[in-house]
């Protein structure tokens, strides 16, 4: 018996696939060496394959096949044996009604009785002893005594101002009716100008370099300078001392420049602008900006450039850069029109010379080269450090100490937040 026809196209094709591989390669190759054995692998697999087709025709031995094995008696299937049990008979069924039956009631302990709380007999005081009403009227009460009749007072003259003052002379003429006072005029402002006190006769700063006269149309223009360098001053808390009177200095330069006449005007003016600006406190961003663009806005160059140099005098004052002072100073001289670069100059120069903060810098390790991402993460390690250092530390003396350093990496933190 063969094989079937499609199982031999499918085992004859799939022997011929390397037999068509290597042809394709002997083709191909122009090497001569490889050639040689590319046609020695051609022959054999031709070989092979002849082979492989003679075997596959031959039929199958008589051996390979079982026989189907086909058994001649089967054995009888006996079922179970079914057991046949009768029904068992059920008790009668009992009808219940609808309704549940109360349960029969529980014996329980009785209630103890609370025990009537006993009324007491109120006790009176006792009885006054009375005495026997004898016959007739008795009067047991004191007689009030009678009162005396009041002495007449004297009728006494009345007083009259014609016997006090002594005799008017006789009417000859009538006298005339006396003159009426003028009415009071206010008196004319001096025209002498008022004098600097010596106080503020000393300053010879970058700002004082006014036009040499001016006029009473610049008095808004000079008032809001003033506002502007008070609101440099209180970018870091309240006025100090130093700060205004560096300010009132400057006012009086102001003052000395201009005319006989405006000269007590502009006093006047500028120093209620003073006292206004000194209680109003920290301003907000925007007041300052539009200060700033109120005085540029006016085209003087030179009292422009006068207030600039204010503000920065104002903010160098004291020798040290506290938060909030670089972003008043960068916004006002924005306003002003002038370069930022001389804020971050100024800034520059002022944390160079604190020597608290190059202190810290020194010991974290930063320095101008430093990125901002490793120095933000240098400052948040350094203050979380000697936080947890507080935790542990003895005494009010260390506690303070620490204290002093978290602030100043704060303080450091917020200057840099400012600069970027």
């Amino acid at each position: 018996m063969t094989r079937s026809t499609s199982n031999l196209a499918c085992q004859i094709l799939l022997a011929l696939i390397p037999l068509g591989l290597t042809g394709f390669f002997f083709v191909n190759v122009q090497d001569v060496p490889s050639r040689n054995t590319l046609l020695i692998f051609l022959l054999a697999e031709s070989l092979a394959v002849a082979w492989f087709c003679w075997r596959l025709t031959l039929p199958f031995p008589e051996s390979e096949r079982l026989p189907i094995h086909i058994p001649k008696t089967r054995p009888v299937e006996a079922l179970p044996p079914i057991h046949n049990r009768p029904p068992l008979p059920r008790a009668p069924h009992s009808h219940r009604p609808l309704e549940p039956q109360r349960p029969p009631a529980r014996t329980s302990d009785p209630i103890p009785t609370t025990p009537k709380p006993s009324l007491r007999s109120p006790k009176l005081p006792p009885l006054p002893t009375l005495s026997i009403p004898q016959p007739g009227r008795t009067n047991t009460r004191t007689p009030e005594p009678t009162p005396r009749p009041a002495t007449p007072k004297p009728i006494r003259q009345p007083i009259r101002l014609d016997d006090l003052l002594p005799p008017a002379p006789p009417k000859s003429t009538p006298a005339p009716p006396a003159a009426t006072a003028p009415k009071p005029r206010p008196t004319p402002s001096s025209q002498s100008r008022p004098l600097r006190p010596a106080m503020y006769a000393n300053f010879s700063e970058p700002s004082s370099y006014l036009p040499a006269s001016i006029a009473l149309a610049e008095l808004k223009l000079c008032a809001d300078i003033l506002s502007l360098g008070y609101a440099c001053a209180a970018s870091d808390g309240p006025v100090s001392t130093e700060e205004d009177h560096h300010l009132l200095s400057w006012m009086w330069c102001v003052v000395e420049n201009t005319s006989k006449q405006d000269s007590h005007a502009f006093l006047q003016r500028l120093t209620e602008v003073a006292d206004q600006s000194k209680m109003r406190g920290k301003q907000k961003l925007d007041a300052v900006t539009a200060l700033g663009e109120a005085i540029r806005g006016t085209g003087e160059k030179k009292l422009t450039q006068a207030a600039g140099a204010l503000c920065g005098e104002v903010i160098e004052l004291d020798g040290r850069l506290e938060p909030g002072e670089f972003a008043t100073l960068s916004v006002a001289l924005k306003a002003l029109g002038i370069r930022n670069t001389k804020a971050a100059k100024i800034a520059k120069d002022l944390l160079a010379s604190d020597d608290d903060i190059v202190e810290m810098m020194e010991e974290l390790g930063i320095d101008d080269s430093t990125q901002k991402d490793d120095r933000d993460r240098i400052l948040s390690m350094a203050w979380y450090r000697w936080n947890t250092r507080m935790e542990v530390a003895k005494g009010q003396a260390k506690v303070e100490e620490i204290r002093d350093k978290m602030r100043l990496i704060q303080r450091i933190r917020d200057l840099y937040r400012e600069l970027d």
